[in-house]
């Protein structure tokens, strides 16, 4: 997942609020929290940020998560 990219947009306001990175321990994916949408729209939108974005890698993440953020980070 591009994780750079991700917190530039957020920082930016590009990133919906109606938008969950639902995240499980092995993966995730992307929800559209709108209830109002209609479910073809929300699906799309999904899609939209799964293609620019990228979709997670669970807990492998930790480590681009932190570099993302400016925090020099490694396993060990």
């Amino acid at each position: 997942m591009n994780y750079e990219l991700l917190f530039s947009d957020k920082k930016e306001g590009k990133i919906s609020q109606d938008m969950t990175l639902m995240m499980d321990n092995d993966d995730g994916y992307w929800h559209c929290d709108n209830e109002n949408m209609d479910e073809e729209k929300a699906e799309e939108i999904c899609e939209k940020y799964t293609n620019k974005y990228g979709t997670p890698n669970g807990y492998n993440d930790i480590v681009a998560i932190l570099n993302a953020a400016g925090i020099k980070a490694d396993w060990c």
